[in-house]
C-alpha cells in the first residue's frame, strides 16, 4: 500500500517494500516533481502509441514500468513474456531479469507458440474461476497468493500482421480478466492514421478492438507523456496540465537495480 505519495513513490531508485502487486503504474513525472501514478486494475491491456521519432522513447518507458513492477513484486505474482522482434534489443535491462520471471522470444513462430500456450492457460483459468465463483484472476490471486502468476505479454514493436494482431485483440478483450495482460507498442510507422489502403484499414479495425478497453499511453517528442482512457479521461486531462515526462534514470540506477534483483 502507498501510505504517502512523494517524488520517489514507485521510482526505480527508491527502496522497495515486501513483495506485493502494486496498486499503481508509475508512468512518469509531473513538472511539479510528483509522480504520474495511474491505477493498475490488472484487468486491462496497455497500448503505448509512438511515432518513428519517439519509438526509442517507448523502449525506455517499457524498461521503467517493467522494472518497477519487478521491483515491487520481487519476482512473485508475475511472469513477463517479452517479444523482441528486431535485432536491436529494445529492453536491454529487462531482458536480463531471471528466467523464473521472464521469457524472451526473438522469432514470431516461438512467440505464436507462447500465445497458444497462454490461450490454453486462459481457458483453464476460466473454468477454475467459474467453479470458485470469482470474476477475475487477479481476485483469485489475492485469495490464493500461491496460484499461477499474472502473465504480462510485451511486444516492443507491433507489426502489421493480421494473424498475430487478431490473436492479440482477443487477449486484449477477453484475456485480461483471466490474468493475461498485453502491453503493445504501436508505431505510426506501421499503422498510419487515415490510410486509404484497404489492408491498413482492415488492420485498423482489429487494432481498434485492442484499444477499446485499454489504457493508452501516447509518447510525444521531448519525452512527454499523454494518457487516454475510456472512463477516466478527466483525470488524464488533469495530469496533462502538469506536462508529465518519462522518468529518466542513469545507467548506474538500472545496473544497480538489476544487481539487487539477480
Amino acid at each position: 500500500m502507498i501510505n504517502m505519495i512523494n517524488a520517489q513513490t514507485l521510482a526505480l531508485d527508491s527502496l522497495s517494500s515486501d513483495p506485493h502487486l502494486p496498486l499503481f503504474w508509475r508512468l512518469g513525472k509531473l513538472n511539479t516533481g510528483q509522480p504520474l501514478l495511474w491505477p493498475i486494475t490488472y484487468q486491462q491491456a496497455m497500448v503505448v502509441q509512438c511515432t518513428p521519432k519517439t519509438h526509442d522513447i517507448s523502449y525506455r518507458f517499457l524498461e521503467n514500468i517493467l522494472l518497477s513492477l519487478w521491483q515491487q513484486t520481487q519476482g512473485q505474482y508475475i511472469h513477463i513474456s517479452l517479444y523482441e522482434s528486431s535485432l536491436k534489443t529494445a529492453c536491454v535491462y529487462t531482458s536480463q531479469l531471471p528466467s523464473s520471471v521472464l521469457s524472451v522470444f526473438y522469432h514470431k513462430k516461438m512467440f505464436k507458440e507462447q500465445l497458444d500456450n497462454l490461450r490454453l492457460i486462459a481457458q483453464q483459468r476460466k473454468t477454475l474461476l467459474q467453479a470458485t465463483n470469482m470474476q477475475t484472476w487477479y481476485s483469485y490471486l489475492q485469495e490464493y497468493p500461491q496460484a499461477e502468476p499474472l502473465h504480462i505479454v510485451v511486444l516492443t514493436q507491433l507489426r502489421p500482421d493480421m494473424e498475430l494482431l487478431t490473436d492479440l485483440s482477443d487477449l486484449c478483450r477477453y484475456g485480461t480478466q483471466l490474468g493475461i495482460l498485453p502491453i503493445l507498442v504501436v508505431s505510426e510507422r506501421w499503422f498510419p492514421e487515415n490510410s486509404q489502403d484497404e489492408w491498413q484499414q482492415a488492420l485498423q479495425q482489429v487494432l481498434i478492438e485492442c484499444y477499446r478497453q485499454a489504457l493508452i499511453v501516447e509518447l510525444k517528442q521531448q519525452n512527454y507523456v499523454q494518457i487516454k482512457h475510456h472512463k477516466l479521461q478527466d483525470i488524464a486531462d488533469l495530469y496533462a496540465f502538469f506536462k508529465p515526462k518519462i522518468d529518466k534514470y542513469s545507467e548506474v540506477v538500472y545496473k544497480s537495480h538489476l544487481g539487487q534483483s539477480l
